[in-house]
């Protein structure tokens, strides 16, 4: 399970596959990590362009965002009513 190295230091294997500190992948607190990291770049943009800026292009995205969610909604609301007429006649 074991072998002596040639500077005496013993090198275990254990069938993991490690990194430095022996951590296994696949794990939650990766995702958890990656969000963090995410906040951090979100907190430099909004330090490099200023706050106004980024408050003008998250208002603009809204306004889209916005836009696209209304005209999906009519466009639902106009196929919900033609079935309804072929229903009512069947």
């Amino acid at each position: 399970m074991s072998e002596p190295s040639v500077n005496r230091v013993v090198i275990v294997h254990h069938g993991w596959r490690c990194t430095m500190n022996c951590r296994r992948h696949g794990r939650k607190p990766t995702l958890a990590l990656w969000m963090l990291v995410a906040v951090a770049d979100v907190a430099i943009l909004i330090a490099a362009a200023g706050l106004l800026t980024v408050l003008l292009v998250l208002a603009g995205l809204a306004t889209v965002a916005g836009a696209v969610a209304g005209t999906v909604m009519l466009a639902r609301r106009g196929t919900t009513r033609t079935e309804a007429v072929v229903r009512r006649r069947a």
